[in-house]
């Protein structure tokens, strides 16, 4: 929460007292041990590093799991990673070019109005406290 609260407004966080720069250090950090950790697991159980795991396309497939899912929840990314890999699976059964329907889906996703898929809930509204003088 804390570190959605410093992507929104950090000037904000600091200065209801959390230290926005160490906490987004340490948010980086998990997120590279978390990394490594997995280059280490797909290493030992292939005994060899491939190239392709650091290729752009995993990377842009990461950001295709997010928009596609919606951002904001925990469980958009999840929904949104398992509704690109199954239409991948599917589509490339029947047609050799799949990624083109793939582009054309995501791109339709990013004009839909509502954030992520239709009927992911999105994240709770948070009430806005009033400040002095109102």
């Amino acid at each position: 929460m804390v570190l959605q609260s410093i992507r929104e407004n950090e000037p904000r966080t600091r200065a209801i007292g959390y230290p926005g720069r160490a906490l987004q250090d340490r948010g980086g950090d998990a997120v590279r041990a978390v990394r490594r950790a997995r280059r280490r697991a797909l290493r030992d159980q292939n005994q060899f590093a491939a190239p392709d795991f650091v290729f752009f396309l995993v990377s842009g497939e990461a950001v295709i799991f997010n928009v596609m899912g919606g951002i904001g929840t925990l469980v958009g990314p999840i929904v949104g990673a398992a509704f690109f890999l199954l239409l991948r699976e599917e589509l490339s059964r029947y047609f050799e070019y799949y990624l083109i329907p793939v582009g054309i889906i995501f791109i339709a996703d990013g004009d839909l109005p509502a954030p992520g898929f239709p009927g992911v809930p999105p994240p709770p509204a948070q009430p806005v406290a009033a400040g002095p003088g109102s």
